[in-house]
């Protein structure tokens, strides 16, 4: 291992993680940590990774991971993500070996996670000595008196398996809350306060007239228009994912709609967030807690099959920070003369957030080192079926890997 050296890996669908990620990167830079590089799991297709490379002086490594395959403009397929998973298994032995590569090349000491399950399967396929730190809002997802939804036992259950999967190995799970909760049964699991970028920190809100939209796509941009069409009074500004879009946009200032369609634009989302009235938003947490941590009325709506993105809804909604609600925007003028108020008690969480992952980092790095543990004794830390299950990929996945070299 090479002293304090860490290696950061990322899920990128969506923004949420790489955000935080990109806050960690900043507060461990502060405190003198040396960050070797960061990797980026998820569709390579898509350019999420240049998000981050224009923001840092460290390698930024995009790779293959399970995603998930939207259905359609507004959702996504659970059947599709699970044939894509098992069609790509080459392209994820490809990942871990570029992932093996990166750890032999830097020997981090700390390789901090943030819900990217190949950090699970280099764990389990390979002896690393170092620590890992897993970090996202999914983990309290596992605390037991995390409030789910009524019903939807199997998502429930599936989702619990998956998160607790991607920690596999960990010596910390930081689960990041928009509330305090009491003390764990799982030993590594600690609750923390959201994760917010220092930009917006240092903001004052505003109160202005318009409706800010952000959308993960354009599924609902034609909803939006005829809405718009018909409440031209109402001026909207929407945020989405423009790239591949066929219908028309309006243009800024046009007579017939209040609406103006942005590209994803991180720094101009953060300009336009501190003045509106209202957020409307899919129910990503990170956005969630940025909006509330300004004082914003919030209506989130759920990305639609996606059960995760629905118990952030919510959760939000039985803590009165948000009103959850499928996509209505009448529903959201309704809210556009209710004032939140800035929550002092939320801003006084947030505010001890650097501090508590600073200590736990530090006891980390602080640990002694133990030898790597082979993969024998790796698998007899997996429990019951999820030991019978991967005794049964094993095979294959190691075929695999030879073909790959």
């Amino acid at each position: 291992m090479s002293g304090k050296t860490i290696l950061i890996a990322v899920q990128g669908e969506g923004r949420g993680h790489m955000t935080q990620a990109l806050t960690l990167y900043h507060l461990l830079k502060s405190e003198g940590k040396e960050i070797c590089c960061m990797l980026v799991g998820g569709n390579p297709s898509r350019s999420q990774a240049d998000f981050l490379r224009k923001q840092l002086p460290v390698p930024v490594v995009q790779v293959y991971s399970p995603f998930f395959v939207r259905r359609g403009d507004r959702g996504i397929s659970l059947p599709a993500t699970m044939i894509q998973l098992f069609w790509r298994i080459p392209d994820l032995f490809r990942s871990l070996r570029i992932l093996h590569k990166l750890v032999q090349f830097h020997r981090p000491a700390l390789i901090i996670q943030c819900y990217e399950p190949l950090v699970a399967l280099y764990r389990i396929t390979h002896a690393y000595p170092g620590k890992l730190l897993s970090v996202a809002h999914q983990y309290a997802f596992l605390h037991e008196s995390f409030r789910f939804p009524k019903g939807y036992l199997l998502s429930r259950w599936l989702l619990k398996k998956y998160t607790k999967f991607t920690s596999f190995g960990a010596d910390c799970m930081l689960a990041i809350s928009l509330y305090p909760m009491d003390s764990s049964r799982i030993k590594q699991l600690q609750i923390i306060p959201p994760i917010i970028r220092p930009e917006l920190l240092e903001m004052h809100s505003e109160q202005q007239s318009y409706m800010l939209v952000y959308l993960v796509n354009a599924g609902y941009l034609k909803d939006i228009q005829a809405w718009s069409k018909a409440h031209p009074e109402v001026e909207i500004h929407c945020f989405t994912d423009t790239s591949g879009l066929t219908t028309n946009m309006p243009s800024p200032g046009s007579a017939k709609t209040g609406l103006t369609v942005h590209g994803l634009d991180g720094r101009l989302f953060l300009e336009y967030l501190k003045g509106c009235r209202l957020l409307v938003s899919t129910a990503g947490f990170e956005t969630v807690c940025e909006a509330v941590y300004l004082g914003k009325t919030c209506l989130v709506v759920p990305v639609e099959g996606h059960f995760e993105q629905y118990c952030n809804a919510r959760d939000a909604e039985a803590i009165g920070v948000a009103s959850a609600a499928w996509f209505d925007l009448d529903k959201a003028r309704s809210l556009m003369d209710e004032t939140s108020g800035v929550n002092q008690a939320f801003k006084a969480w947030v505010a001890s957030c650097p501090s508590m992952i600073s200590r736990i980092i530090a006891h980390l790095l602080s640990e002694e080192i133990g030898p790597a543990v082979d993969l024998s004794q790796r698998m007899q830390a997996i429990p019951g079926g999820a030991m019978e299950a991967v005794e049964l990929m094993i095979p294959p996945a190691r075929d695999v890997w030879q073909s790959l070299g």
